[in-house]
This record gives C-alpha cells, sequence and structure tokens, in this order.
C-alpha cells in the first residue's frame, strides 16, 4: 500500500515539474518575443525619425 502511494506521489511530483517547466520555458519565449518587438519597434521610429 505505502509503495502505491510513493508512486502516485512520484508521478504527481513529475507532472507538476513537467508542467512548471513547459510554463517556464513558454513565459521565456513570450519575453524574448516581447523584447524583439519592442527593439524592432524601437528601430522603426528611429528609422522613421531620420
Amino acid at each position: 500500500m505505502a509503495q502505491k502511494k510513493t508512486d502516485a506521489l512520484n508521478l504527481s511530483l513529475l507532472i507538476l515539474a513537467l508542467t512548471l517547466e513547459i510554463s517556464f520555458s513558454h513565459a521565456v519565449k513570450l519575453n524574448v518575443a516581447l523584447i524583439v518587438l519592442a527593439l524592432g519597434f524601437l528601430g522603426w521610429r528611429r528609422a522613421l525619425e531620420a
């Protein structure tokens, strides 16, 4: 019985870790996209002003 409980706990921890990793990498991609957009926007504004 105790072994089953441990397996279930390990599985839920693994799922939690995977979920966090996926959301973390997604957030990083989102941040990179926002930074690229901001830099592109600034470059575009400078090009217009020049």
